[in-house]
């Protein structure tokens, strides 16, 4: 069985874990979601330290840092195997990339020396089979929304995030899922309007007709074939 690796992808604030619990628990074909790993990002390495909160309160001394913890867990959430025919994950190495580190390296928070090697770091991670993804669905979401929704969570660690870094992050998603360089993308993109009431019922729609029409799924053995796209 070939498991269809899914990717949500948006800016802070999209909505991301809301559109995913209720993809998981609306869809007819069993899914294993992955959570965007904040917890261990709050609680990382020996120390236990909140790299999150560091990264925050003070990017320019903290954000190399971060990001390698991004990627180191990030990494492993790809690598997780599961049994169901969807993998969903929150974020993935690729927005880490191609959104994060570039706005982190364009806003001065990251040395010539310091961007490179990530760069160079994620790119030997994305090659491997294991952190392959199949689909992005992409929650295109304006970035006064994605600050009131913020706002409206009140986590902690995001009390500084202010309405311009959302529009740079938002302008980095744009341009990597939508108007950038193909390359960039590793699979085909799903967008989906997050700016009202989700729309996962149009995405399970889709991915169900997909199934159903364009590949022999079979609901009582959950079998894809390799070319369901």
């Amino acid at each position: 069985m070939k498991t269809l690796n899914i990717v949500c992808e948006g800016n802070i604030g999209a909505g991301k874990t809301t559109f995913n619990n209720n993809f998981v628990s609306l869809s007819t074909i069993p899914v294993t979601r992955f959570c965007e790993p904040v917890e261990q990002w709050q609680s990382y390495g020996p120390q236990k330290e909140n790299y999150l909160a560091n990264f925050y309160n003070d990017p320019k001394v903290w954000s190399y840092r971060f990001q390698e913890c991004v990627r180191t867990t990030m990494a492993s959430v790809h690598a997780n195997k599961v049994s169901t025919p969807i993998k969903l994950m929150e974020r993935s190495l690729y927005s880490a990339r191609y959104c994060f580190t570039e706005l982190l390296y364009e806003e001065g928070y990251l040395t010539n020396l310091e961007y490179k090697k990530l760069c160079y770091d994620y790119e030997e991670s994305m090659h491997l089979d294991a952190n392959r993804i199949d689909l992005i669905i992409y929650l295109k979401t304006d970035p006064e929304t994605a600050y009131s929704r913020i706002f409206q969570r009140a986590r902690s660690e995001e009390t500084s995030v202010s309405i311009e870094y959302l529009m740079r992050l938002h302008e980095k998603h744009e341009n990597w899922l939508l108007h950038g360089e193909s390359s960039k993308r590793p699979c085909p993109v799903l967008t989906l309007d997050a700016n009202g009431p989700h729309e996962y019922k149009k995405a399970i729609t889709w991915l169900e007709t997909i199934f159903a029409c364009r590949t022999n799924y079979d609901p009582t053995t959950h079998n894809i074939p390799i070319n369901f796209l």
